[in-house]
């Protein structure tokens, strides 16, 4: 396949990794997100790397059931670096990461250019002990913008975590998460953000900020 081609990906269960490196293509689902899961049980992957010349596409998928545990790194289910990536119509459920010493999550991306649009994530769970800055969904470095995504109870250590990022959030809303430490639902480190038409409800955390910490 080469830059801009599309991978149609026949309904279906999956239980692999998937890498995409350096090829910017379109990977969408025959069936919409419903119809084609990539699930676990154990910790199946998927990395998207030095994906720069056309923007990559990422749709109609559903990434469901999946545990990873780990004791360093940087990484999470979704890993993503150095790469300029939209995700539609996707959803994200029922995943756990449980770690001693690692910034990562659900989601860990990286010097990236992303775009969240009309995705889902529900029911994630990261289990942190020891010591380490973590994020469910944790963004470094990079400019975001999520268009009417849902997220619902999500528990983590700390919330959607944004550090030295540009980040837009339209028409979203935020229900039921709850964080360990800051910010229920967001929390931002020296990260420029913009959130306009969007729903909070019932967020919370043990320390500061239920909902927003910045």
């Amino acid at each position: 396949a080469e830059d801009g081609d599309t991978v149609l990906v026949a309904d279906g269960v999956y239980s692999e990794e998937f890498s995409l490196h350096a090829k910017s293509l379109i990977v969408k689902s025959a069936g919409g997100p419903e119809n084609c899961i990539i699930e676990g049980p154990g910790c199946q992957r998927m990395r998207f790397q030095g994906i720069r010349q056309v923007r990559g596409i990422f749709e109609g998928i559903t990434v469901n059931n999946m545990h990873c545990s780990q004791t360093i790194g940087l990484d999470g289910h979704l890993s993503i670096w150095g790469s300029a990536m939209d995700f539609k119509n996707c959803v994200f459920s029922n995943l756990s990461y449980t770690s001693s010493f690692i910034a990562a999550g659900i989601i860990y991306a990286f010097n990236s250019n992303l775009v969240f649009d009309n995705c889902t994530f529900v029911d994630n769970e990261l289990d942190k002990f020891g010591v380490g800055t973590l994020g469910i969904f944790l963004f470094e470095q990079c400019s975001l913008t999520m268009l009417n995504c849902s997220f619902i109870n999500n528990t983590d250590r700390v919330g959607l975590t944004f550090t030295d990022c540009y980040v837009t959030i339209d028409s979203c809303e935020f229900i039921g998460n709850h964080s360990d430490l800051n910010g229920g639902a967001l929390s931002f480190s020296s990260s420029p953000f913009t959130i306009i038409n969007s729903t909070f409800q019932d967020n919370s955390a043990t320390r500061e900020g239920g909902a927003i910490y910045m």
